[in-house]
């Protein structure tokens, strides 16, 4: 619709119609789909928001994700550092940033099956009372700072936090900049449905829970349906059936 890949979205919709409200900020994806399989790419497109090239080589030289995130180490890693600025491709995908603290953290630096990084995350990652809280920009849309969240994240395991609990503030942040837009729009409505992968993540939902636990909305999870690409056909088929049922 924008031209960026949608994913961490928050969506006005019934049967009808659907205004999207905020999202996570549009990362760039140094390689397009290359950023999916090797997340360091994704990591270096997101800090680039923000850090200078000699800046992102520090980083990665401290974190020893050159060698580990890129296949051709330091060569593949100039090249894409010498094209970042010209990125085009760009996603708000939820997966995406996750994908990219996963490499961060050492977890994971190569994709072999869908959602693996994320996935890896979650289960190396260890709930902690300390929390990061994201940064809300308003603009036409609501937009939580992903990079933000990720400086923050980077800042901290420089200071010698333990990578786990990190990974755990991550999603929790990322939850809950996501169920604080929800809230804004909590007026007159009775439920926050959340749906695609990101929803089976136990706490990105702990973040949007407690993010939305004074709006009296009900939120709703898959539990009959796929939760992520598996499910569409489902909703397509509801909003089918109602423009059949209301056709004049």
């Amino acid at each position: 619709v924008d031209g960026t890949a949608w994913g961490g979205e928050v969506v006005l919709a019934d049967y009808s119609s659907f205004k999207r409200v905020g999202c996570l900020k549009p990362q760039k994806m140094p390689g397009g789909d290359r950023a999916v399989e090797y997340p360091a790419r994704m990591l270096a497109g997101i800090l680039s928001e923000k850090l200078t090239v000699e800046e992102l080589r520090m980083v990665f030289r401290e974190l020893g994700l050159v060698e580990k995130g890129f296949r051709r180490g330091w060569e593949e890693f100039e090249l894409v550092l010498r094209n970042i600025e010209n990125t085009v491709a760009r996603t708000s995908s939820t997966g995406r940033v996750l994908d990219a603290v996963s490499a961060m953290l050492g977890f994971c630096t190569h994709r072999s099956y869908e959602g693996e990084p994320a996935i890896v995350l979650e289960d190396n990652s260890k709930p902690t009372e300390e929390k990061i809280r994201p940064r809300i920009t308003n603009g036409d849309i609501h937009v939580v700072d992903s990079t933000d969240i990720v400086l923050q994240a980077l800042e901290l395991v420089r200071n010698g936090a333990d990578r786990r609990e990190v990974g755990y503030m991550v999603q929790y942040a990322v939850g809950f900049g996501l169920g604080r837009i929800a809230g804004i729009y909590s007026r007159g409505r009775r439920y926050v449905v959340l749906s695609g992968g990101a929803s089976v993540n136990t706490y990105l939902v702990e973040g949007v829970k407690d993010a939305l636990q004074d709006t009296g909305l009900t939120i709703l999870l898959p539990s009959q349906a796929p939760a992520g690409d598996g499910g569409i056909a489902l909703g397509q088929a509801a909003i089918a059936a109602y423009r059949t049922l209301t056709r004049p």
